[in-house]
This record gives C-alpha cells, structure tokens and sequence, in this order.
C-alpha cells in the first residue's frame, strides 16, 4: 500500500514524463521542417551583411552613434607623462581590470602605475612588457 506522499510523487513523475515526450516530439517535428527563408533573408545571407538569428530572421544593423558619449576619458599624469587607464595599460602590459585592481588596492592609480615601474624596470615604459624581446 502507497502512501499519499508516494501516490503524488508518482503522479509528478508520470506528468513531467508526458510533458518531457510531448516537448521532445515538438522538437523533432520543428527540425524535420525545412528552414523558411525569403528572398531578403537569402540575399543578405550571400552578401554576408547581416547574420540570421536562431529563427531565421536578420538582425536590423544597429545605428551608428555619430559622437561619443559619456565623459571623455580622464588622464593620470605619473612621472610628467599623462596617459588614461586604457594608454596606461597598454603601456605597461597589462589588462584595465588589472591596473584598476591594484589602484583600488595600492592607493591610487599613480601608486599602482609607479610600482608596477618599480618591480619590472624601465623596459615596461617602452613598449615592451616585462622585459620580453
């Protein structure tokens, strides 16, 4: 003899297997159909301009902002030479995230910037890394 516990536990079981068969039959039939495409789609597809989604539909480009936006980039100026976090990075060969990491844990950006200097030298400076050829 089954508990009512048991009895809505096989209940559930029996349903989600029903709904796991029906969902599964709905896939195979959706693939077994042949992908619809007009004749915009196609041509954009051979031009290459615009990629299908997973429904074969094209994405709208997105417009193109004339200007900017936002605050322009702000300088850190270290040593006489003034350069954004971005021009920082690059500099020193490492990612923003790492530069603004040891910012955060150093200090400030001019902290963080002169003792990544201290530890790897000079050749940091000039476009080459951590010494690296």
């Amino acid at each position: 003899m089954t508990t009512p516990a048991e009895r809505a536990r096989q209940i559930d079981r029996e349903e989600f297997a029903a709904e796991c068969t029906a969902i599964r039959q709905r896939a195979f039939d959706r693939l077994s159909q042949p992908l619809r495409m007009d004749a915009t789609v196609r041509a954009s597809i051979e031009r290459g301009t615009r990629k299908l989604t997973w429904n074969g539909k094209i994405n709208a480009p997105k417009p193109k902002r004339s200007r900017p936006t936002g605050p322009a980039p702000r300088e850190h100026q270290v040593m006489g030479v003034s350069l954004t976090v971005q021009q920082w990075a690059d500099r020193l060969g490492i990612t923003v995230n790492t530069l603004h990491q040891r910012a955060h844990r150093q200090g400030g950006m001019a902290a963080a910037i002169i003792n990544h200097i201290e530890r790897h030298g000079d050749d940091c400076l000039k476009g080459n890394p951590h010494g690296t050829a």
